[in-house]
């Protein structure tokens, strides 16, 4: 799937919970989530390292894919397109190390 497709995807699957849920998520509400999702990745970091019988792995993926509806959903609340974003990136980052002779 292409990235702006996807991006799309998640936008349009992200407004359907909002009907269900009555409300609209704004630009602080997706944002405080993304941060809420963060903590529970780092949660399963610190299980992992310390207290591995309360890691939970499917608790750590959970978070991850969160995480990625969470940035796509704020990123599209303003107005960035990941897809070009990320060709920008890739771009900067290739001209980066050739000047580094990387």
């Amino acid at each position: 799937m292409e990235v702006k497709r996807l991006q799309s995807e998640i936008v349009k699957s992200m407004e359907k919970w909002d009907k269900l849920k009555g409300k609209k998520y704004s630009k602080n509400a997706a944002f405080a989530h993304l941060v809420e999702e963060v903590g529970e990745l780092a949660q399963e970091f610190v299980h992992k390292e310390r207290s591995q019988s309360k890691y939970n792995e499917e608790k750590l993926i959970d978070a991850i894919g969160d995480i990625f509806i969470y940035v796509v959903l704020l990123a599209s609340l303003f107005k960035v397109d990941i897809e070009q974003l990320i060709v920008d990136i890739l771009k900067q980052d290739k001209i980066r190390r050739s000047r580094e002779g990387l």
